[in-house]
């Protein structure tokens, strides 16, 4: 609650020392802390000289393994995280976020605490309670999915969900199109690395992907990219729309990996007017354009250009 209020009263740039300051945290409160901080725009922990050794590898084998996922799971949204940052340095509104900024008329969300927004397409339901086997969630608007599935849930009502140690509730509102990118061991790795583009279901959904150098002053004078991703769904087609890059930097050489969830028996995928090649799963990660299907979506792969984009799939 206290990052939440930080973030209302103008402070965006928000976390938690993980596992406490002040004395030592258990194993289970260190991991539960750990993957609650997944997305608080920093991410540390931090503790004083007399505590017992708090780093994510102190708490046994089994705890190390999981927090060690968590840790991925932070690299791995740092595209999302750090476009959803530059909005909050653009318009005031912070990233990490009460339910009830963003559903004000839902009597619900007003005293709601212990889950939270990152963005507008991202609901965090972190496990509060020691040993717990469920987590009873409260989900506003329309329809959320389970992040990276496309099992949907209603809104505005509450869902138990079955949890255990590893488990991070995430949710994904409908329509949403997310921004991710490979596991790396720090963020000198990211450049060149392949755009993960997830777009989930919904008749329609807009999202806006920024990115500069991560280092200077540089996107002030110019030195950025912007763009605008649409996608529009139909009863027997799927369209995403991607507009030209606004600003003048460019990332290094990389492929977008387009991945559309829900869509099943596609024919055909055109970028323009060219007619993409299908491939297995196995040889999607060579091709230089192409698309796979798999059980639950359609993953498409073009190399990252700054000219404008249309995806067409039937």
């Amino acid at each position: 609650p206290t990052l939440l209020g930080m973030g209302l009263s103008g402070f965006p740039f928000v976390g938690a020392d993980i596992g406490g300051f002040a004395g030592s945290p258990s194993p289970e409160l260190f991991t539960r802390w750990l993957q609650a901080a997944q997305f608080s725009p920093f991410m540390r922990a931090h503790t004083e000289q007399q505590s017992a050794d708090q780093e994510p590898w102190s708490y046994g084998v089994r705890h190390e393994g999981i927090n060690r996922r968590v840790i991925e799971a932070r690299y791995k949204w740092l595209p999302q995280i750090y476009n959803e940052m530059e909005a909050a340095h653009r318009n005031g509104i912070p990233a990490m976020r009460p339910l009830f900024l963003d559903y004000p008329d839902d009597a619900e969300t007003w005293s709601r605490d212990d889950s939270y927004l990152f963005g507008s397409d991202l609901l965090i339901a972190p496990v509060l309670v020691e040993a717990a086997t469920t987590r009873e969630v409260y989900l506003p608007g329309s329809r959320w999915y389970a992040f990276d599935t496309t099992n949907a849930f209603d809104g505005r009502r509450s869902h138990s969900l079955p949890v255990d140690l590893t488990t991070v509730p995430i949710f994904v509102r409908e329509g949403a199109i997310l921004f991710r990118q490979p596991v790396v061991q720090h963020t000198g790795e990211m450049p060149g690395n392949d755009l993960i583009v997830q777009v989930y279901p919904g008749q329609h959904g807009e999202a806006s992907f920024y990115e500069d150098d991560g280092e200077t002053m540089a996107f002030a004078s110019g030195a950025y990219a912007r763009r605008r991703f649409l996608q529009r769904r139909g009863a027997d087609d799927f369209e995403l729309q991607i507009d030209a890059q606004e600003g003048r930097w460019r990332p290094m050489s990389r492929y977008w990996r387009v991945e559309c969830l829900g869509l099943q028996n596609v024919r055909e995928i055109r970028d323009g007017r060219r007619r993409l090649m299908q491939v297995s799963l196995d040889a999607f990660d060579q091709c230089e354009t192409c698309w796979a299907q798999v059980v639950d979506r359609v993953l498409i792969r073009l190399p990252d250009r700054a000219e404008a984009v249309r995806l067409k799939v039937r």
